[in-house]
């Protein structure tokens, strides 16, 4: 038996309907404005910051058409219905600008249009800070900068992603500014188990390709939604050779944390964490993911390579599956787009999935019969622990180099790999393993005890 690993995928949110939640923990009141922002107030909240109760303007897309390119406007704490347009560089700072959104507590400055926050021609690029972002309800974010710009900064924001949380790109900039997406907290009011969509998914790198960007210590609390918390697939169209118009490159995912409890019934489907497709240089580092409902038959593999990867890192994450029976750990494969050479995975923690590691032949190519078998990958150092079926598992796979992972108690085999017989490497495989631990292994000498 084989992991499902589609990137389709959900898994509910124990947030009610329309309600965001955040951990409490005690801090200071919210900071006082940037020295000369543009201050907006409808005194929906409290006005105890400076200038709040004196604002410019009552509505925030008003402040937005007013002010100079470049001007920071800083929304006083209360509840905003709605929906702002931006079309010139701008920063957002709200209430609680500069607070983790991951532990915060205090007046929150919410945005809950209908529309969402939408960059048009002109801006060409931005900063929203301290927001909570919720009450979108069309089909794509509620943030959306695609096609416009580069160097964003989405930073300490709550966001409901029911129907879309972030959907960027750096407008297919080769050398763009850096773009930061940190310390906000992702949360779903809606769980979804539509078959497409952008429902549920946190961070959408989508229509364009996405140069630069950090997506880092972020926390995603059971999404759900037929994608990925973080889906990668830039301009769509990649092909056999990395191009500037067609791939992201280096993008870096490090010290985020997703964890699914399942919430929401047996048609609901956890995310996966990040589903990384059409990329160069990409580094998928020290992030956690935890499964919390035992023998989840409806989590997703938390890092799906479904395509297009070229010189790709995983490193350092740690995945505990908790007995989920129908996931990978780490599923690599070409499913949606030729695979590419160079992907490394080494020094995860990986605990409880169907297959730790799996590396298997995909869909893409399939008519012609290539371009669908992974190649030229490394896999070392590796701790996988407690897989339902194998711990590290190569169906197909050509010329990988399996190295010093330490597996066990996988109930089928620690080492698993079906390239052969006949094949010119170990044990007649196709495959290089060298000192890699596990009891048990098919064919025998994979891994040695």
């Amino acid at each position: 038996m084989r992991s499902r690993l589609f990137f389709s995928t959900l898994a509910a949110c124990a947030l009610g309907a329309g309600a965001l939640s955040v951990p409490i923990v005690a801090q200071a009141g919210p900071p006082p404005p940037p020295p000369g922002a543009t201050i907006v107030s409808n005194h929906s909240g409290p006005d105890t910051v400076p200038g709040c109760a004196h604002p410019a303007y009552s509505t925030i897309q008003a402040a937005v058409t007013a002010v100079n390119s470049g001007s920071t406007i800083y929304v006083c704490a209360g509840t905003y219905p709605e929906s702002v347009s931006i079309s010139q560089p701008l920063v957002l700072d709200g209430a609680q600008f500069g607070h983790d959104a991951r532990t915060r507590s205090g007046p929150e400055t919410i945005i809950d249009g209908t529309g969402g926050i939408t960059y048009a021609a002109g801006a060409t690029t931005g900063t929203i800070n301290g927001f909570t972002l919720n009450g979108y309800t069309g089909g794509t974010a509620e943030i959306v900068a695609s096609n416009v710009g580069a160097g964003w900064k989405f930073i300490d924001n709550i966001i409901d992603v029911s129907n879309g949380g972030i959907y960027l790109n750096t407008d297919g900039q080769t050398n763009p500014p850096p773009t930061t997406i940190n310390q906000n907290r992702f949360v779903q009011a809606t769980p979804s188990a539509a078959g497409s969509g952008d429902f549920g998914q946190a961070v959408l790198l989508w229509a364009n390709t996405a140069n630069n960007v950090t997506i880092a210590s972020n926390a995603f609390v059971n999404l759900t939604g037929p994608g990925a918390a973080i889906n990668t697939t830039q301009a769509g169209d990649c092909g056999t050779t990395p191009t500037t118009a067609d791939f992201g490159n280096d993008l870096i995912i490090t010290g985020n944390s997703l964890v699914d409890n399942s919430v929401g019934g047996s048609s609901i489907y956890g995310d996966n964490f990040v589903a990384l497709f059409c990329t160069t240089n990409a580094h998928v580092s020290h992030n956690t993911v935890t499964i919390t409902t035992a023998n989840d038959a409806n989590a997703s593999s938390p890092i799906y390579l479904g395509g297009g990867n070229w010189s790709t890192s995983v490193d350092h994450n740690t995945l505990k599956g908790n007995g989920a029976s129908s996931a990978s750990g780490v599923s690599f494969n070409s499913d949606f787009y030729a695979s590419g050479t160079g992907v490394v995975i080494t020094q995860n923690k990986i605990s409880g999935f169907l297959d730790g590691i799996h590396v298997r032949s995909g869909l893409y190519g399939t008519t012609g019969g290539s371009g669908n078998t992974p190649s030229y990958f490394a896999i070392s150092r590796n701790n996988v622990t407690a897989s339902l079926s194998d711990g590290i598992a190569i169906d197909q796979g050509l010329f990988g180099t399996i190295s010093n992972n330490t597996v066990s108690l996988s109930v089928t085999w620690d080492c698993y790999d079906n390239t052969g017989p006949g094949g010119p490497r170990t044990a007649g495989t196709y495959d290089t393993w060298t000192s890699d631990i596990g009891a048990t292994s098919s064919p025998l000498g994979l891994c040695k005890t």
